[in-house]
């Protein structure tokens, strides 16, 4: 569901993409990214879904591509890591969870 973390409630071309679908027996509407090819996804834009918390960065990024987050966590390495020497490599094994 694209609605809460994205801006694609805000651009009026996608405006007819919004369905409702059974989810494990609750009807939800919204946008659903299988509705979606990658280059759409790529015009859209994150934000903040929690309203408490800061929206200042909403807009700024794309969504990523589970690639460029596979790659990102290989690249960086969390300061636990360097005082440990240790570092795990992260799973590239998708998983599609509800």
């Amino acid at each position: 569901m694209l609605g809460a973390t994205t801006d694609v409630a805000d651009r009026a071309a996608y405006a007819d993409r919004r369905r409702t679908r059974r989810i494990d027996g609750i009807e939800i509407t919204d946008w659903f990214a299988c509705d979606f090819t990658l280059e759409e996804i790529r015009q859209l834009r994150a934000k903040q879904p929690m309203p408490e918390r800061d929206q200042a960065m909403n807009g700024a990024f794309q969504i990523p591509t589970l690639k460029e987050v596979i790659d990102l966590a290989s690249r960086s390495r969390p300061s636990w890591a360097a005082m440990s020497g240790s570092i795990r490599k992260p799973s590239t094994q998708p998983s599609i969870k509800r």
